[in-house]
């Protein structure tokens, strides 16, 4: 009896080994999966690539916290190659900037990523997507308890797109205030009339802010009424709100 006790416990710590060893992060590409969809044309999304993290320590070290919830979107680091790599360092200067007259906090700044996917590129195929992201860091982490900062914000990010003709749009990061992407999906005249198109405008949202809230549910409540983004914790329901006009345009998102 005691010999298989140690058997079994050295059996549940080569599992719990393993399960250590095994990447954390997936990172999908656009690929077309004409198996799921053999008559339509149009691309869907499927895991292919990943990205090898030994643990979870990576994240918050030299990989952003939004790297935990990104589904379905490709992800790329930029260089100086990348067309837009001079627009994008004038935003992570920007954000230098707000702590240039702190005496106590600073700005750990990530690598800029672009981000890509099939709803993104869809609704939006003349803007190129870009997350700029940070932490806050203390500047002396040795002083006295009573001059370190109270607390220090983590994950502040925001999505910047650049167009071909020259105009620029930027999404804060995941703060559930959505309004911005809504008059952006207003001014590009983007429709719902069926629930694909429901999911398409949820997507993206997701994709653009960085939200890990995909597999929420979409719902039309009347002709000039659609519910984004449905979740429902114990007694409390939450969605985002979608107005359109006659034609099914979108009017607002809030």
């Amino acid at each position: 009896m005691k010999h298989t006790f140690i058997g079994i416990l050295i059996l549940l710590i080569l599992i719990i080994s393993c399960e250590r060893n095994k990447t954390n992060i997936t990172v999908t590409n656009l690929v077309q999966d004409s198996e799921q969809n053999p008559d339509n044309q149009e691309k869907t999304l499927t895991t292919k690539s990943t990205i090898d993290f030994k643990d979870m320590k990576t994240i918050g070290q030299n990989k952003p916290f939004w790297f935990l919830h990104v589904k379905d979107s490709k992800i790329t680091k930029i260089d100086e190659k990348n067309q837009d790599y001079k627009l994008v360092q004038e935003e992570i200067n920007g954000v230098r900037q707000m702590y240039e007259n702190s005496k106590l906090v600073t700005a750990k700044i990530y690598d800029s990523y672009s981000i890509e996917s099939y709803s993104i590129t869809k609704l939006f195929p003349d803007y190129r997507f870009y997350v700029i992201s940070w932490d806050q860091k203390e500047i002396n982490p040795n002083l006295p308890s009573s001059q370190r900062p109270v607390g220090l914000a983590f994950d502040l990010r925001f999505t910047v797109a650049y167009s071909s003709t020259g105009s620029k749009k930027k999404f804060i990061g995941y703060t559930n205030r959505f309004k911005e992407y809504g008059k952006f999906l207003k001014e590009h005249r983007i429709r719902i009339q069926t629930k694909e198109d429901a999911k398409l405008v949820w997507d993206a949202l997701c994709e653009i802010h960085c939200a890990d809230r995909k597999e929420s549910n979409n719902r039309r409540l009347t002709k000039n009424i659609w519910h984004l983004g449905i979740r429902k914790v114990r007694t409390t329901t939450s969605f985002y709100e979608v107005e359109l006009d006659d034609n099914g345009y979108i009017q607002s998102l809030k």
